[in-house]
């Protein structure tokens, strides 16, 4: 889970979950429901209602980036493509594609197999049925049919990033990189008044020991 995803409570997650940057799962007025193997990208919100409607998310699913699922029921093997919105009680079948953009509307049912069109409304019944089991249908969404990450290269990137943070290997922050362009400005100006500071003083020099030929003399090396 990454360092900024908030999780509030009644959420149950099964093994091998990624929850990634900016993600927020609020089960504080109902149940979040989570299978195995499930990632949930970066931006993405999980809400219900209360006393109404639960989120039930099962094995294997890939939640696109900035996706809002609102109390609905995710099947096996789906994917959810980015920026799409799930209202309440909508249900969206085993290996289903909701394509990137879509709304998926209250008490829609998006049959298994059944991949949606982008950029549409969905009412009761959704989506054109492809012909392929939920397996082929998770298999070809490696290709990027279904505008979203592979689960397992979620869970491979997960781990990446699980290692480079018990090595200490961060990325830096923003206030350290300020700082560190703060520092190599100050060197640079100390510096620029140094060599000021060592002409000027040797120019003087010049002067002071030979007079107003000195004087003509430094300012030709000037």
């Amino acid at each position: 889970m990454a360092d900024n995803a908030v999780v509030i409570g009644d959420v149950k997650m099964g093994r091998d979950c990624s929850i990634w940057f900016s993600t927020v799962l609020r089960g504080d007025v109902n149940s979040i429901r989570i299978g195995n193997g499930v990632n949930i990208q970066d931006g993405s919100v999980l809400h219900t209602l209360y006393e109404k409607s639960t989120i039930e998310i099962g094995d294997h699913v890939s939640v696109g980036h900035n996706v809002t699922i609102h109390g609905a029921t995710i099947k096996n093997y789906a994917l959810v493509g980015m920026g799409s919105t799930i209202l309440d009680h909508a249900v969206v079948g085993e290996g289903a594609i909701v394509a990137a953009g879509s709304l998926v509307l209250s008490n829609t049912v998006i049959e298994p197999d059944r991949r949606t069109r982008r950029y549409a409304r969905y009412g009761h019944r959704a989506g054109k049925h492809l012909g392929r089991s939920p397996r082929q249908v998770h298999q070809e969404s490696r290709s990027g049919a279904g505008q979203g990450a592979e689960p397992e290269d979620c869970t491979q990137l997960s781990d990446v990033f699980r290692l480079v943070q018990i090595k200490g290997d961060k990325a830096p922050q923003k206030g350290r990189a300020i700082k560190g362009c703060h520092s190599i400005t100050f060197t640079a100006l100390s510096l620029l008044s140094l060599f000021t500071f060592l002409k000027v003083y040797h120019t003087h020099y010049l002067i002071r020991c030979t007079g107003v030929a000195g004087h003509i003399i430094a300012c030709i090396h000037a």
